[in-house]
Parts: C-alpha cells; sequence; structure tokens
C-alpha cells in the first residue's frame, strides 16, 4: 500500500503491482548487458545519489570522520579563550607592575586618556545621535508626551551598547577579539575545503576503477603493480579565451607545481592576483579573496604532498631491483584536476581584466579607421547643406565644398579611454567560441551606423557632435577669408555664429547657415528688362542684359532654388490659372534650344522658341485626362463559390449591359470635393505622368523649330486628352454623377453629371485647338515687319 496520497507514492505503488522493480529490472540488464556492467550501475549509483539525495550534507557525512561539528566549535571557542585569557594575564601584569612604580601611573593615565579620546572619534556620531534624541524628545515633553522621549532615549540608549562594549573592550586592551576569531574561522575553511578536495578525489577514485573493470580508460594494474613514473599528471583546461596546463615540474626530491600559458609555479600567479584584487569592482573583491585563499591552501598542500610523492618516486628510480614500487599518486592526480577548476574560476574573474586590457588594445588600433571612414559617409550626407549657400554677386560659387569637413577633432574623442570603455560592453557580450575584433567590418555598425547599439552607448552622437563642431568653426574661418565686407557685410555677419547640433535628424544640423535667396543679380536683371519673357528674349538676342548671360541665369537656376522658384512663378503669372503645354521646368531647355538656334544664324526662330513657350497655355480647368471605363465588381451574395447568384451571367446587369464605373482626373484645378466647409483640389491623378510625357515630346521633336513642334505637339493631344467624346461610356452611364465639383468658367464649382461634364469639355476641346491656333500664329509673326 502506499504511504501516502502524493503523486510520488501512488506512481511507486502502481509501478509495484505491475512487477517494475528493481530485482526485476536488473535481472533483464543482466541478460541483456551483463553481471560486469550492472555492478558497474549499482555502484556509480550509490555514489551519485549522495550527492543528488543529500547534497553537500551528504558530503559532510563523509568528512565527519576527519571534521567533526564538536571539533568545529570547540576550536573556535578554544580560539576566543586562549585569546582573552592571554591578553587579560598580559593586561594584569601590566596592571599591577604599572602600580610599583610611580612613572608606570603615569604612563597608565596617559593610555587611559588616549583610550577614552580614540573612543570618542570612533563612537561621536553615535554620541551626538543619543544627544539629538534628548534633545528632540524635548518638544514631547512640553506636549505632555513623556512616552514619546522614553521610547525615543530607550532606542538611543540601545544604539549606544556597541559603543560601551567597545570602549570597556579597550580599555582592557580586548580588541582583537573578532580579528582572532575570524582567522581561526578562516584557518578552519581551508581545512574544511581540503577535507572535500581529499573525498572527492577519494569519489573519483573509486569512479575510475569501476570504470577500469568494463575496460574503460584503461587496464588494471596486476597484482598491485604500478607503471607510473610521471609525478602527478598534466591537466589541460581552457579559460579566458586562452588555453593553459597544470603540471609538476620535479627537480630531485622538490617537486613544483607549475601552472601555463606563460609556465610559472602556481604560487607564483596567487600572488600575482592577490595584487590585483583590488583593481576589482569592490563586490567582487571578497568572493575573489577567499576563492584566493582557498587555492592557496590547497596549492600547498598539493606542493607538499608532491613533495614527499616525489622523493618516493626518487628512492624507487634508485633501486635497481625494482623492490621499491613507485608511489601511488592517483589521489595528486585528482587534486590537480580540482586546482584546475579552481583556476578556471579564479582566471574568469581576472581574465576578464586582461581580455579588458586587449579588447581595448584592439580598439585603439582600429577605432580610428572606422571613424575616419564614418566621417567620409557623414560628410556625404552633409553635402547638399554646407554646399548650398553661394557667393555673391553671382550666386553660383558656394562658400564651402568638403574640404571644410576635418575628422581630426572626431578622431580625437575615439582615442580616448572614456570613449573606447563605453564601446567594451560589445565585446564582452561576445561568446569565448566567436570572441570579438574591432578589425572586423562587423564592428563598425554597433560602433557608428545604429541608432540603438546594443549594449547602448553614445559615441555615434558624440564623435558626429565632434566632426560637425570642428567643421562649423572651419566654415567661419573658410568665410572670413573669402567673404568681403563690400560683398556682403551682412551675410559675414551671420555666418560668424554657425554651430551645430546633433537636434534635427540623425545626422544633426547647423545652426545659422545663410537661408536660399533670389540672386540679386537675376532679379536685378529681369526687373531692368521689364517683363520675365523680355528678359528670356535677351538671354536670346543680344545674349544678355544687365550683366547677365544667358549661361550665367542657367547656372543660378541649378544652384539656388529659390531663384529658380522665383522666375517660374514670374512666367506662370504672365497668365494665371494656365496649363503651360511646354511646362516652366523645361525653361532652362527651351532657353537653350533657342541660343543654340540663334548661334546657328538663325535669330528669329531662337526667338520664336521664347514666344512659342510664353503664348502656348490654356486654362488648367479644361485639361481633363481620357476617362477611365472599368466594369464594377459584384457584391458577394449567396449562390455559388463565386459569390454570384446561381444562373447568373459574371458581373453585375443592367437591361443595358454590365454596370460600369466612369473615373476622371485632369490638370491641377479642374476638380475640387469638399471637406467640410472647404473646398479643395482634388481628380489629378495621372497629372506628373502627364507633364513627364510633355517633356519627353519636347526632347524628342524640338528639332521640328518652333512651329513645327506646335504642329506636333497639337497632333498629339488626342492621345493623351479627352476631347469630351462619349463612345467608350455606356448610354446610361451618362446621367451619373461625375463624383467631384467641376470648376466653371465664371470659378463656379459644380456637380455635373457624365453628359454634362462631356458637353461641357467638348466646347473645352474646342477652345484648346484654337489656342494652339493663336501661339502658331503668334510664333509665326515674330520678327515679321
Amino acid at each position: 500500500m502506499p504511504r501516502d496520497v502524493s503523486a510520488r507514492s501512488l506512481m511507486s505503488f502502481a509501478l509495484q503491482l505491475m512487477g517494475v522493480t528493481w530485482p526485476r529490472v536488473r535481472e533483464i540488464l543482466v541478460r541483456h548487458i551483463g553481471p560486469t556492467a550492472v555492478e558497474v550501475i549499482e555502484a556509480t549509483w550509490q555514489l551519485v545519489s549522495v550527492l543528488i539525495e543529500r547534497g553537500p550534507e551528504g558530503l559532510v557525512e563523509l568528512v565527519k570522520e576527519q571534521l567533526s561539528p564538536e571539533s568545529i566549535v570547540s576550536m573556535i571557542l578554544e580560539a576566543a579563550v586562549e585569546y582573552l585569557v592571554e591578553t587579560l594575564i598580559q593586561q594584569v601584569i601590566m596592571r599591577v607592575i604599572g602600580m610599583l612604580n610611580p612613572a608606570g601611573a603615569i604612563a597608565q593615565a596617559i593610555d587611559l586618556i588616549y583610550q577614552v579620546c580614540s573612543w570618542i572619534f570612533r563612537n561621536a556620531a553615535r554620541i551626538f545621535r543619543f544627544v539629538e534624541a534628548v534633545v528632540n524628545g524635548m518638544a514631547d515633553v512640553i506636549a505632555g508626551n513623556i512616552g514619546g522621549l522614553a521610547a525615543a532615549v530607550e532606542r538611543a540608549l540601545a544604539s549606544l551598547i556597541p559603543p560601551v562594549i567597545d570602549f570597556l573592550a579597550g580599555l582592557m586592551h580586548l580588541g582583537g577579539l573578532p580579528g582572532e576569531v575570524a582567522e581561526v574561522i578562516t584557518r578552519l575553511q581551508t581545512v574544511v575545503y581540503a577535507a572535500m578536495d581529499r573525498v572527492i578525489g577519494f569519489l573519483a577514485e573509486r569512479g575510475r576503477a569501476l570504470l577500469a573493470r568494463m575496460g574503460i580508460g584503461g587496464e588494471e594494474e596486476p597484482d598491485g603493480g604500478n607503471d607510473d613514473t610521471e609525478l602527478g599528471t598534466t591537466v589541460r583546461f581552457s579559460a579566458a579565451n586562452e588555453s593553459h596546463r597544470l603540471w609538476f615540474n620535479v627537480a630531485g626530491e622538490d617537486a613544483t607545481l607549475m601552472v601555463a600559458s606563460v609556465p610559472e609555479p602556481i604560487e607564483n600567479k596567487i600572488a600575482e592576483w592577490r595584487g590585483k584584487v583590488g583593481d576589482l569592482p569592490q563586490e567582487q573583491q571578497a568572493d575573489a579573496t577567499s576563492k584566493l585563499d582557498a587555492l592557496a591552501a590547497v596549492a600547498d598542500e598539493t606542493n607538499a604532498d608532491g613533495d614527499e610523492l616525489a622523493r618516493q618516486f626518487l628512492e624507487a628510480n634508485r633501486d635497481l631491483n625494482d623492490e621499491v614500487e613507485p608511489p601511488n599518486d592517483s589521489a595528486l592526480e585528482a587534486r590537480e584536476r580540482a586546482i584546475a577548476g579552481m583556476l578556471r574560476e579564479l582566471w574568469g574573474i581576472f581574465g576578464d581584466r586582461a581580455s579588458e586590457s586587449s579588447y581595448l588594445a584592439d580598439m585603439a588600433a582600429n577605432l580610428p579607421n572606422h571613424g575616419r571612414a564614418y566621417a567620409g559617409t557623414v560628410a556625404g550626407q552633409w553635402e547638399p547643406t554646407i554646399t548650398r549657400a553661394k557667393l555673391a554677386p553671382d550666386g553660383t560659387t558656394p562658400i564651402w565644398d568638403l574640404t571644410v569637413v576635418s575628422p581630426d577633432g572626431a578622431l580625437a574623442l575615439l582615442r580616448r579611454d572614456a570613449t573606447r570603455r563605453e564601446l567594451l560592453p560589445w565585446f564582452v557580450a561576445g561568446s569565448q567560441s566567436n570572441p570579438r575584433s574591432a578589425s572586423s567590418g562587423i564592428f563598425r555598425n554597433p560602433a557608428f551606423e545604429t541608432d540603438t547599439p546594443d549594449p547602448p552607448h553614445t559615441v555615434r552622437p558624440q564623435f558626429i557632435t565632434a566632426l560637425g563642431s570642428d567643421t562649423a568653426t572651419r566654415m567661419v574661418r573658410v568665410a572670413n577669408r573669402t567673404i568681403s565686407t563690400e560683398d556682403n557685410s551682412s551675410l559675414l555677419r551671420q555666418l560668424q555664429g554657425i554651430s551645430f547640433t546633433m537636434t534635427g535628424g540623425r545626422w544633426g544640423s547647423f545652426v545659422n547657415l545663410p537661408v536660399d535667396t533670389v540672386n540679386p543679380l537675376i532679379k536685378t536683371a529681369i526687373a531692368g528688362a521689364g517683363t520675365v519673357v523680355a528678359f528670356l528674349r535677351a538671354m536670346v538676342s543680344p545674349g544678355s542684359t544687365n550683366g547677365v548671360t544667358w549661361t550665367h541665369f542657367v547656372s543660378v537656376w541649378a544652384a539656388s532654388p529659390e531663384t529658380k522658384n522665383y522666375v517660374k512663378r514670374l512666367f506662370r503669372n504672365v497668365q494665371p490659372e494656365s496649363h503651360e503645354w511646354i511646362t516652366t521646368e523645361f525653361i532652362p531647355r527651351v532657353l537653350e534650344t533657342a541660343v543654340d538656334t540663334a548661334n546657328s544664324g538663325n535669330i528669329r526662330d531662337g526667338l520664336r522658341w521664347v514666344t512659342a513657350h510664353n503664348r502656348l497655355r490654356s486654362p488648367t480647368r479644361w485639361v481633363l485626362h481620357i476617362p477611365s471605363v472599368l466594369p464594377l465588381r459584384p457584391a458577394p451574395a449567396p449562390g455559388d463559390a463565386s459569390g454570384r447568384p446561381l444562373g447568373s451571367p459574371r458581373g453585375v446587369q443592367t437591361h443595358h449591359g454590365p454596370a460600369v464605373s466612369v473615373g476622371f482626373s485632369g490638370h491641377v484645378g479642374a476638380f475640387r470635393r469638399r471637406e467640410g466647409d472647404e473646398v479643395v483640389t482634388t481628380g489629378t491623378i495621372g497629372t506628373e505622368e502627364f507633364h513627364d510625357w510633355l517633356r519627353e515630346e519636347f526632347n524628342a521633336s524640338n528639332s521640328l523649330g518652333p512651329l513645327g513642334y506646335i504642329r506636333h505637339l497639337q497632333s498629339q493631344l488626342g492621345v493623351r486628352l479627352w476631347d469630351g467624346t462619349t463612345a467608350m461610356i455606356p448610354v446610361y452611364a451618362l446621367t451619373q454623377q461625375v463624383g467631384m465639383l467641376y470648376r466653371m468658367d465664371n470659378r463656379e464649382d459644380l456637380e455635373l453629371t457624365v453628359a454634362q461634364l462631356a458637353l461641357r469639355q467638348r466646347l473645352n476641346w474646342q477652345r484648346i485647338q484654337a489656342n494652339f491656333a493663336e501661339a502658331y500664329t503668334a510664333t509665326e509673326l515674330e520678327g515679321a515687319g
């Protein structure tokens, strides 16, 4: 029957009922793997189960024979009593001798004064808190709260108990008792650790013996023979990304435990690490010291055993008759393996410091190269901003180029130890099997390129800020050299305040850079010509006006967006709310064609190009694209898998045929829609594509000359624009609403049906044809009579 109703008891009971017991399982195992292997399993399980089921307590039972709890307590008490007795006897003798000599009384008085003063200095804070509690409690007394004062004084007196004991111990010179007890406990921990090491070595020997019986790990030595002529063994292990080994260096009867990657006695390594404990973080120092003490104790005992075994090996080697057997050093080898584990832990603590140094050295060698390359990337992002500002008066020569971007200051930032330490966690996060290096291209991304590095750091914004600040300083210096007060004194004053900030985007921004303005020479030249069209004509013939040539004009157009938009705005305002059949974006292209024609000797056709460009216009509301006529998709309805009613044809049917949707679009200004109380532009789909087509037509056909090009473009309009025909629109759809408001000639926005809009567009189409005819006539008459 089960002992209780727990899951474990019930499962065990069920297994017993089914005959699943260890004797029966053992019988089956013997049949399959043999009795020897089963004995190994049983013996191994007996050893391992002690650790699995009882944990460290199991080891305590095994250690008890050598170190019982009673002896532990007795050892500590004996140390305390011995210290007190010895100290008290010393103090009594000193007091008695002091009383026999007048000078001794003076010495005791001086000692008493010293002890009292030092006690006051050590406990001044506690004494002040006691006085403060009494003084502050007077308010409670005045208020009648005697209990509050009593409680405060009680707490303050309780806090004075340790100082009073300290005072009495100081008078009797017994202050070293805690240190003495702590020293005994430390020695005790060393003994316990050595005992545990012996027990674990014993378990390891048992395990190896059992494996040997199975033929694993070597043959058993017959008749207790021992052919092992090496003292201990060489233990190899890895720690802190390096390979290490542990072995004995034997010289006669002297055996020294050595450790490498760089060969040295183990006590030297322990001494080296002890010297580095103070460099560790405060929270690691106690643990490191404890581990070093334990390692030193085990290493001393191992060295002592090694010396004894070396002597025995030496005696065995001197015996020419082989009557003296070499000693068994299995326990020593087990201890070496234990020491290797302790070394691995300590290398994990102190080796990280060495790795830290190597990582910092790696960054010192490679970080500047990455920084120099990234500075070029940043400069490329800044180029449009830096080169935008132009020198007056020509307005085409940039004030600065990219030579003002110097990485010197940013690279100096990367050479700082604090900067490299910010990047150190990225290396520490790497695995031992795949250590990270600053020389790899992978390092550049977390160091510079990502805005959210993991682990986080601020190197990227610091680097860009240093680069930008130096660039801003150099920009001011260059401006002072190249801009004179006669050219532009106000601009020069503005440039003195240029600075850089990381706000305004991932690449930062420059503050107080000059804002692009309309080029004063171009503006003056246009005003002097009277109109923008007259200015453009002057660019063709005679070739300049008010000191501006067409080459200068085209350069400023490309360099100054404000000047470009200014000229385009003037050209559009010649006939507001009109569409230019040669786009305003192509003003420099038309001017270049006109100048080339004039330079070839045909000044009249050169001027005709300016006239054609100016006169080829139509109101934007007349320019409508060819409507789209699309079948309506049916809404899902009960029926077959397609959603159609059973037996119905595909598509929505009317008595006229399938239902369709008619879509309209046109130039900006043709259609509008209501949004609350406002009316906004809409229906402009395809406008950009239409303008691209116009630009392509000019580039492909301007060789026809101005008159020939007008005729050609007029012949192509029907391919792109709606002439008002309704042949492709079903009759029933003509009564549908357009779905948008159409801008009428009187600037009224109306809701129209498809038929009404078609009627209106047939009239607009005729007007567009008339516009082309008028433009052709005006262009043809250019230069006549």
